[in-house]
C-alpha cells in the first residue's frame, strides 16, 4: 500500500493536497492533537482514504499539556518562541511513534512522513531510529520547529547528524518550493517519485 502519515495537521492544508487522485494514496493518516482543530477536521473531510485520529505522535505514550491550542504554532513546549498565548493549553494525548507504526503498516507498504509538529519532529525522529523502524519509512519530510525552541533548538544537530547520509530523509527548506502550501508539498512528493 502507498501510505501517507501528516503529523501535525492542523486544519488540513496538506490533506487538501495528498487527498487529491494523482498522488495515488491507498491509506492517508492524519494526526491532530488540538480537540478544537480536529473539530474542524472532522467536519471539513469525509474521504474513506482518510484516517483522522485526535492524538499526537512522539517517543512516548501518554499525556501532556499542548500549549496555544488551535492555533498554527501550537506545541507540547512551553518555550516554544511564537506561541501567541502559552495560557491557552488543553491536556492531549500522545502514542509512541514506532510503536503506532508497527502496529498499522506492514512490511511492504510505501510510507510518505510528513513531520511538521512544532517541535516534535526530533522526539519521533529518535524515537524511529532507536527503535529501528527508521529505514521502514521511504520518504520523510521534516520541518525543524525546534528552532524556535530555545531547550530544544540543539536537536536539529543532533537529528541531522543521526541521519547522515540516509536517503530517505528531506528538510522542508530543500523541498517545500512553490506559491501555496499545496504547491510546496506537491513538489516534494513528485521530487520522491
Amino acid at each position: 500500500m502507498k501510505i501517507f502519515i501528516d503529523v501535525g495537521v492542523h486544519i488540513g492544508q496538506t490533506l487538501d493536497e495528498v487527498l487529491k487522485p494523482y498522488h495515488k494514496f491507498d491509506k492517508i493518516y492524519a494526526f491532530e492533537p488540538s480537540s478544537l482543530c480536529f473539530k474542524i477536521l472532522s467536519e471539513k473531510y469525509k474521504n474513506e482514504k482518510l484516517i483522522l485520529n485526535n492524538f499526537g505522535l512522539s517517543n512516548i505514550s501518554g499525556e501532556v499539556n499542548l500549549y496555544d491550542t488551535g492555533n498554527i504554532g501550537a506545541s507540547i513546549y512551553e518555550d516554544k518562541c511564537d506561541l501567541v498565548d502559552k495560557t491557552h493549553f488543553e491536556k492531549v494525548r500522545l502514542v509512541e511513534a514506532s510503536q503506532w507504526i508497527i502496529e498499522n503498516t506492514s512490511e511492504n507498504d510505501d510510507i510518505y512522513l510528513k513531520l511538521n509538529c512544532e517541535g516534535s519532529e526530533c522526539d519521533i525522529i529518535e524515537n524511529l531510529i532507536n527503535t529501528g523502524i527508521y529505514d521502514k519509512i521511504s520518504h520523510i519530510m521534516i520541518d525543524f520547529d525546534v528552532r524556535k525552541i530555545p531547550s530544544q533548538i540543539h536537536r536539529q544537530g543532533e537529528i541531522m547528524t543521526m541521519v547522515h547520509g540516509k536517503t530517505n530523509i528531506h528538510t522542508c527548506d530543500s523541498v517545500m518550493i512553490g506559491n501555496t502550501h499545496q504547491d510546496r508539498i506537491r513538489n516534494w512528493l513528485f521530487i520522491c517519485t
